[in-house]
C-alpha cells in the first residue's frame, strides 16, 4: 500500500511523475502457476506472489500454498521470507517500505515513498497485514517509478498500477540433491558365455537382491528385432542353471542354481530395463545389435521419475554351463538300467488304470488307443509290441499285491519300449502310499531345448535323471524311494501306487513339460502315428524292494553303517576308516569301481568320473549307500 499521506498530496506528486493512460493501453505482466518453480507451504489453496523492481527492471515470482480463508498477505510474505533467505522486507503492517532480493547474481532493492501492490490486477483494499488472500490470487508488488497506471480522472481514487516487465520464476534456494544412479554395465569383451548364433550380439543381465548378485550372458542372433522373451527362452533352453516363471504377461521369478548356490528373485517384484531405459513387457519389447537387457529385483533397484529401474551391483560374467551327466546307454560302464529278467526283481505290478492322452497335444479330441491296460501288468519283455500307449500327457496308475518298500538300493523300475538307445519317450514318475497324495521324483533333463527332437531320435540318456523311459526296450529305469523321504503324507516303506505321467516332448512353452528346475523336457515329438501309438509306451513296473550288490552279503547290512559325507555328493566323499582297511566302491549291480587301502582315519574317494546314481561303499564289515547327483 502507499505510505499514509493525504490523497491530495499523493495526487499532486504522481501527476508530475506519471502519464495517465487508459487501462486498455496497459499490459500487466503475469505468470501462470504452472510456470512457478518454487512453492512454499502446504495446502489445497495456492497463490502466486510477484515483486517488480525498477533498477534494473526485474520481476520475480514465488508460489504459496495454504488451507482455509483467513490467511493475510503479511502471513504469506512472512512464510516466503522465512523459507527463502534471499528475500527480505520491512513495513508497519499497513504499508511495506522495503523489499530486497540478493543472490549470487542479483542485488535488488526497493526503498521509497510509494509502494504499490494489487491483487488480480486490482488495487488491494487493505494494508498487507489485513488483506486476505484466496485460492488462485495473483499478488503483485512494485515500485511506482516504473509502473503505468490507469485512471479516468486524476483526482479520483483509486489509481491502478501495472508493470509490464516479464516475470521470472525463482528457483528453489535449497534444492534436494540430485542423486545420479549409475546403471552398472559390462562390456561384450568381458562376457564369457555366449548362446545362440548370428552376426548380432546383445547382453542379458540379471540382478538378484539377496544376495546382491548380478550375472551376465551373451546372446547372438540373426533374426531382425527379436523379442526379449525370445532371448530369455533361448538362453534358458541352453543354460539349465537358469529358469523363469510367468504370471500372465509378466515374469514372477527368475532362478539360477548351479548345485551349490541358488538365487531367486521371488517374492520380490521383477523389473527390467533396455539399455538403461524403461522397457515394455517381454513379449512386445524388441532389441537390436549392441543392446543390453537387464532384469532385477525391485527392492535393490533405483528408480527415476519415469520409474526406470537401474542397479549399481557389479556385474559378473557367468561361465559356460557344464552339463551335468548321468549314466548312459545299456552296456556302457556305470549304466543303472535294470534288465527285465534280472533275478533281483521280486515282482511286478498287478493292476493298471490308464487315462489316455492325445495323439498330438495341439490337436483336440484325437486320442491314442494302442494296447490295453493289461499290457502294463506283469513282467516286461524285450518285445516292442506288448505295451499300452499313454499319448501326450496320458497317465497310468499301477498297484501291487505287496507294497514297495524303501530298501538299500533301487526299489522299483519302469519299463518302456524304446526301439533304440536314443529314441526315448519319457515320463515323470510319482508314488503314493494312500492312493490320494502323490509325490514326484525330482526329474532332470539337460537335453538342449533350442531345437525340437523329432522321430529320428537323438536323445542322450546321459543327460537324463529320474525320467522313466531312459533305456531301450527290455531295460527299466530304476527309482530309489529314499529320495522322497521326509514327506509327511508319504510312507516310503508302504508304497501302494506308482503313477506314470507322459512327458509332452514339445519345446513349445505353451504345451511343454518341465523338469524339477523348470527346464523344458525335449523328447521326440510329435509321435502321432496312424497306428494309435503315441507318447510313453508302458511295458511294466517291477519291484526291487531293496536289492543290493551281489558282492555284499546279507549280514553285512545288519552291521553299523559307515560314516560318509557329504551324502548325497557331487565330486568326492570322505569315508570314516581304519588304517589298512580295504575301501571299495560298488555300483548298484555289484561291479567294483574303486578299491583302495585306507592310510588314516579318513579316506577320500574321488567320484568325479562316476555317473550320477546309487552306489555302495564297503569298509570291512561296514557298508553305506551313497547317492551322487
Amino acid at each position: 500500500m502507499k505510505k499514509i499521506f493525504t490523497l491530495l498530496m499523493i495526487a499532486l506528486t504522481l501527476s508530475f511523475q506519471l502519464q495517465a493512460q487508459s487501462k486498455d493501453e496497459v499490459v500487466d505482466a503475469t505468470i501462470s502457476p504452472d510456470d512457478v518453480e518454487y512453492w512454499i507451504g502446504e495446502g489445497a489453496n495456492s497463490v502466486v506472489f510477484a515483486v517488480n523492481w525498477c533498477d534494473p527492471p526485474t520481476a520475480l515470482a514465488w508460489g504459496f500454498r495454504f488451507d482455509g480463508n483467513d490467511v493475510t498477505v503479511e502471513e504469506m510474505m512472512d512464510s516466503i521470507v522465512a523459507n527463502d533467505s534471499r528475500l527480505t522486507y520491512s513495513g508497519d503492517g499497513s504499508a511495506v517500505n522495503a523489499i530486497d532480493y540478493n543472490d549470487e547474481n542479483l542485488s535488488l532493492s526497493l526503498v521509497g515513498m510509494f509502494w504499490m501492490y494489487n491483487i488480480n490486477g486490482v488495487l488491494a483494499d487493505y494494508g498487507y497485514s489485513e488483506q486476505m488472500i484466496t485460492d488462485g490470487d495473483f499478488i503483485k508488488f512494485g515500485d511506482e517509478s516504473c509502473a503505468a497506471y490507469s485512471m479516468t480522472d486524476p483526482s479520483i481514487w483509486p489509481w491502478i498500477y501495472y508493470w509490464d516487465t516479464e516475470i521470472t520464476p525463482v528457483s528453489d534456494p535449497n534444492p534436494a540433491p540430485i542423486i545420479v544412479y549409475e546403471d552398472a554395465e559390462i562390456s561384450a569383451d568381458d562376457v564369457i558365455y555366449w548362446i545362440g548364433k548370428g552376426e548380432n550380439e546383445a547382453i542379458m543381465i540379471i540382478n538378484w537382491c539377496d544376495p546382491d548378485t548380478a550375472l551376465a550372458w551373451g546372446y547372438r542372433f540373426s533374426t531382425a528385432n527379436p523379442t526379449v522373451e525370445t532371448m530369455l527362452s533361448d538362453i534358458v533352453a541352453i543354460d539349465h542353471r537358469l529358469s523363469y516363471t510367468m504370471s500372465g504377461s509378466f515374469i514372477s521369478d527368475i532362478i539360477f542354481t548351479d548345485g551349490n548356490t541358488t538365487f531367486s528373485i521371488a517374492p520380490d517384484w521383477i523389473v527390467y530395463n533396455h539399455n538403461g531405459e524403461y522397457a515394455d513387457i517381454i513379449s512386445d519389447e524388441t532389441f537390436s545389435n549392441g543392446d543390453y537387457i537387464k532384469f532385477g529385483g525391485y527392492t535393490c533397484a533405483n528408480f527415476d521419475e519415469y520409474y526406470t529401474s537401474t542397479w549399481e551391483t557389479e556385474i559378473v560374467p557367468v561361465t559356460p554351463f557344464v552339463t551335468e551327466t548321468f549314466d548312459g546307454i545299456v552296456g556302457t560302464p556305470g549304466c543303472q538300467g535294470i534288465y527285465c529278467k534280472d533275478p533281483a526283481i521280486l515282482g511286478w505290478a498287478t493292476d493298471c488304470k490308464v487315462t489316455r492322452g492325445l495323439s498330438d497335444i495341439t490337436i483336440p479330441d484325437v486320442f491314442v488307443y494302442y494296447g490295453d491296460e493289461a499290457d502294463a501288468v506283469g513282467a516286461a519283455t524285450e518285445s516292442t509290441a506288448d505295451v499300452v500307449s499313454l499319448g501326450d500327457s496320458g497317465v497310468a496308475i499301477l498297484t501291487f499285491d505287496i507294497p514297495i518298500q524303501n530298501g538299500d538300493g533301487y526299489d522299483f523300475a519302469v519299463f518302456e519300449n524304446g526301439v533304440t538307445d536314443n529314441f526315448l519317450e519319457l515320463a515323470f514318475v510319482e508314488v503314493s502310499s494312500d492312493g490320494e497324495h502323490y509325490f514326484r521324483f525330482p526329474a532332470i533333463s539337460n537335453t538342449p531345448a533350442d531345437s525340437q527332437l523329432t522321430n529320428s531320435g537323438g536323445v542322450d540318456p546321459t543327460l537324463l535323471y529320474n525320467l522313466a523311459g531312459k533305456y531301450r526296450v527290455g531295460w527299466g529305469t530304476p527309482f530309489d524311494l529314499e529320495e522322497l523321504a521326509g514327506n509327511d503324507l508319504l510312507d516310503i516303506n508302504n508304497v501302494t501306487h506308482v503313477k506314470i505321467i507322459d512327458v509332452i516332448g514339445t519345446i513349445d512353452p505353451a504345451y511343454a513339460s518341465r523338469d524339477r528346475f523348470g527346464h523344458i523336457v525335449n523328447d521326440p515329438y510329435p509321435t502321432n502315428f496312424d497306428s494309435g501309438v503315441g507318447g510313453f509306451d508302458l511295458d511294466g513296473v517291477c519291484v526291487l524292494n531293496g536289492w543290493k550288490p551281489n558282492k555284499i552279503s546279507d549280514n553285512e547290512y545288519n552291521q553299523t553303517h559307515l560314516s560318509i559325507y557329504p551324502n548325497p555328493c557331487h565330486e568326492y566323499i570322505m569315508v570314516e576308516t581304519i588304517e589298512n582297511e580295504l575301501v571299495t566302491l560298488y555300483d548298484a549291480q555289484g561291479r567294483v569301481l574303486i578299491s583302495q587301502i585306507a592310510t588314516s582315519a579318513q579316506t577320500e574317494l574321488n567320484l568325479q568320473s562316476v555317473p550320477a546314481g546309487i552306489y555302495f561303499v564297503q569298509c570291512g564289515t561296514r557298508t553305506a549307500k551313497v547317492l551322487k547327483h
